[in-house]
């Protein structure tokens, strides 16, 4: 009696279909929703805007106050860093948004040479152009992820600049 027999070849075409198709159901495991302490939902007094931070300080009635404030926020280095972190932040978010589009590039050369025997053709030129585009799949969801972090980065950075200017103010 003999037993029929499948060689293993006919079966790797399958397997590696199917380990194809089992990497594209790969992904970023969802975040789940944590709650949040208390002291980050509570609202800034200023609602997020500085003009609205000088209307709270004018409450005080106090115009000694408030030029004070001004005074320092002028001259707190601590205040321009938190903004030279925001624009640093913001850019780092553009350019992680800006690896998810397709790319272009465009190159070009010209050379020009004479033979070495003079000959009556004269100097030959030879010009190339190119145009190379690319475009990556976000399979694995990479780039979307480090966009939003980047998003993410700059909103913290723009919340540690209210902080700053509140604490200042405090202090004044």
């Amino acid at each position: 009696m003999k037993v029929p027999t499948t060689p293993a070849r006919s079966s790797l075409p399958g397997l590696l279909l199917t380990l194809l198709l089992s990497a594209c159901a790969l992904g970023p495991a969802p975040r789940p929703e944590l709650p949040q302490p208390a002291a980050w939902q509570a609202p800034l007094p200023h609602g997020g805007s500085s003009e609205q931070l000088g209307q709270w300080w004018s409450r005080f009635d106090d115009p000694l106050l408030e030029a004070l404030i001004r005074q320092a926020e002028g001259a707190n280095p601590g205040l321009q860093q938190a903004l030279a972190r925001i624009a640093q932040a913001r850019a780092a978010a553009g350019a992680a948004q800006g690896g998810a589009l397709p790319q272009l590039g465009l190159g070009g050369s010209l050379n020009r040479s004479r033979a070495a025997v003079p000959s009556s053709e004269g100097p030959r030129s030879l010009g190339t152009v190119g145009l190379d585009a690319s475009w990556e799949l976000d399979l694995f969801s990479r780039q979307r992820l480090q966009s939003q972090a980047a998003s993410e980065r700059a909103a913290a950075s723009n919340l540690a600049w209210h902080q700053a200017k509140i604490s200042l103010a405090a202090e004044v």
